[in-house]
């Protein structure tokens, strides 16, 4: 067996960190790429190698325990950068049995953001010590979750692409592999940068792909402030998935624990866009909000349709009242990104 040799500088973790946004750090401060760092810490067998999506939601306890001692933090902490420990309340967080893993885009796995995340550019360009000012905050484990689309800091929408290039940020989804980051082996790239590969630029698209040269820390925000009533059911859904939060809420008057009702939720929303061929509203109680609204537009985008083919149809709704939705909250500014109605539960 290899010994552990731990990293001669390292980082502390963040509150809510990531562990692909804590790479992207640790990466820039050591002037190494993505894929050198994992394969000194464990992660991957060669430098070669891809690196493992799965690593997003569970980490196996030896390769774990490696990475702890390689950069210097605790289990716990590095246990802190993963979504299986909210599975409890969020069951796609779960850590799903190996064989729903052979194929990353599995129903399971449609509603969590594997393959790209949303992110708050105040959040990534705010820090509150040195090393925060100057490797940027922290890329947030909650953004990887649908129900997570604003933040109640700075009061706004949560961004998904960017202002650039018009890609997902973070997107890892090629036409012929997945990877733990976009741009896995470039090394000097500022964790708040754009990671997404441009089409090459030399005759008949042939010649070097080049990046993006993005800074997604200083996006401005693609929608208007959201109202304080969508504020507020924000703040109750991050509340029910924090682990101090409650384990029941009330849901047509009666208790329900904190993952049935994300549960429901998710059947509520596959129930709003099913059958393809009906009124997206069909069967439901009417109101003029909701009916007034266009139909979801097709998955596929000028990114290409496999880059948003894998992230979940995601329509929140309130824990109570279900109806009527509360003024202006089925505003489709907000930015989503509408998986494949091909999709069956």
């Amino acid at each position: 067996m290899i010994p552990i040799r731990p990293l001669p500088r390292s980082l502390p973790p963040l509150p809510d960190e990531s562990l692909p946004g804590f790479l992207m750090r640790l990466s820039y401060r050591l002037e190494a790429s993505p894929a050198d760092l994992a394969h000194a810490t464990g992660l991957t067998r060669s430098a070669s190698a891809n690196g493992s999506v799965s690593h997003i939601i569970h980490m196996p306890e030896d390769v774990r325990t490696r990475f702890a001692r390689t950069v210097k933090t605790t289990e716990d902490e590095v246990t802190g950068m993963l979504l299986s420990p909210l599975g409890l309340r969020y069951p796609p967080a779960s850590n799903i049995p190996s064989s729903y893993r052979q194929k990353l885009s599995s129903r399971h796995n449609r509603w969590i953001f594997l393959h790209t995340t949303r992110f708050c550019p105040d959040c990534l360009a705010s820090g509150d010590t040195p090393i925060e000012q100057e490797f940027g905050g922290a890329w947030r484990r909650l953004w990887r979750l649908p129900p997570v689309f604003a933040c109640p800091t700075h009061n706004r929408f949560l961004e998904h692409r960017c202002p650039d290039c018009g890609r997902p940020a973070l997107c890892t989804v090629t036409r012929t592999t997945y990877r733990a980051l976009p741009r896995w082996r470039d090394t000097g790239l500022h964790p708040a940068q754009c990671r997404s590969p441009l089409p090459a630029t030399g005759p008949a698209g042939h010649g070097p792909e080049i990046g993006c040269q993005g800074r997604l820390d200083r996006c401005t925000a693609s929608a208007p402030a959201p109202s304080e009533q969508i504020m507020a059911f924000q703040r109750h859904m991050l509340d029910l998935l924090s682990a101090a939060g409650p384990t029941t809420t009330e849901v047509l008057g009666s208790e329900a624990a904190v993952g049935n009702y994300f549960t429901d939720l998710r059947v509520l929303c596959q129930l709003i866009k099913v059958p393809a061929t009906s009124s997206p509203t069909r069967g439901l109680p009417k109101h003029s909000t909701l009916t007034k609204q266009p139909r979801a537009k097709s998955s596929r985008s000028p990114t290409g349709p496999r880059a948003s083919s894998m992230l979940p149809r995601w329509l929140p709704l309130p824990a109570r009242p279900f109806w009527p939705p509360p003024t202006g909250y089925f505003d489709w500014r907000i930015p989503v990104t509408w998986a494949s109605t091909s999709a069956r539960w």
